[in-house]
Parts: C-alpha cells; sequence; structure tokens
C-alpha cells in the first residue's frame, strides 16, 4: 500500500482522480493538435510575390467574412464549456462509488462501525448521552436473548427490541 493512503478506499479514490485528470489533459492535447498543429504548417510555409500579389487581389474585391471564423470560435468556447462541466461533475460525485450514465449518484459507502454510528447519531440529531444509553440497552437485550446484537443501532431499526431493552411487554 502507498505511504500516502490511508486505505483501499483512498487509494481507489486518488486513482480516479488521476484518471479524470489524464482524460482532461488528452482531451486538450486532442484540441491542440486538432486546430494549432494544422495552422502551424501553412503559416511555415514562404509565399511568392505572385502568390501575394494574387491573394491581393483577389481579397480586395470581397467583403470580410466573420461568420466562418466566429462560428469556429463558438464551437472551440462550447467544447470547453463542456469539458468544464464534466469535470466538475465528476468531481462532485461520490468517490468511491460507480454508476452508470443517467442514473444519479449514491452516497459514499461507509465501512467503519465508528464512523457508521456516529453518522447516523449526527443525522438523527442523537446527543453522546443517548448514544450511550442505546449502547448500555443493547448490551442488556443481548444478555436477555441470549446472543449479542450486531449493533446499538439495530434498537432504532427495531422499536421492539427497544421496547424489550426497556422492561416494558409488547
Amino acid at each position: 500500500m502507498n505511504a500516502e493512503c490511508k486505505s483501499n478506499a483512498e487509494c481507489r479514490m486518488k486513482n480516479a482522480e488521476w484518471k479524470i485528470g489524464w482524460r482532461v489533459a488528452r482531451a486538450g492535447l486532442v484540441c491542440y493538435s486538432a486546430f494549432c498543429i494544422p495552422h502551424s504548417a501553412l503559416v511555415s510555409a514562404a509565399p511568392t510575390q505572385d502568390e501575394v500579389f494574387r491573394s491581393i487581389e483577389q481579397n480586395v474585391g470581397q467583403s470580410g467574412d466573420s461568420g466562418s471564423f466566429l462560428g469556429v470560435l463558438l464551437a472551440c468556447l462550447g467544447a470547453v464549456v463542456l469539458l468544464l462541466v464534466i469535470v466538475n461533475y465528476a468531481r462532485r460525485r461520490a468517490p468511491g462509488t460507480r454508476t452508470r450514465p443517467g442514473t444519479p449518484s449514491r452516497a459514499r459507502v461507509v465501512n467503519h462501525h465508528g464512523k457508521l454510528m456516529k453518522e447516523v447519531a449526527r443525522a438523527a440529531h442523537l446527543r453522546p448521552r443517548e448514544v450511550k444509553r442505546l449502547k448500555a440497552m443493547a448490551e442488556r437485550v443481548g444478555e436477555s436473548r441470549g446472543e449479542p446484537l450486531a449493533s446499538p443501532l439495530v434498537l432504532l431499526l427495531c422499536p421492539s427490541l427497544l421496547r424489550k431493552s426497556d422492561g416494558v411487554k409488547e
């Protein structure tokens, strides 16, 4: 395991971020090569004096056509904006989740019991004192049933067990 990563999930998340960065870099390289490289070859050729005079004759009678240049400029600008939107969406999506295109992203998976307990307690607005009471009740219910409860969160999910822990009959 890498010294920078503390867990496999963290390493996978960093790898996903790098992959997104490389995709953006490749897209930028394609845009650069499509628009800049072909034009640089045309500019480097030195025209003769006759070619310059013919070009001046042709262009003197014509009005300036900025429509095609403006269209290309707007297309490039649209591509850049689209690329930024895609990158922003990829960064906002919860790390560690894989979804198909068109489906909403899911919440990040919490695999640590203590972190899960803290997150649920925070979401349910439980005070630390109440969490301790839940743990004590879970131990009592586990002793009375003969098998321990997997987590105090079971009491929150199953009200019948919570009633048993208080000593109230169903």
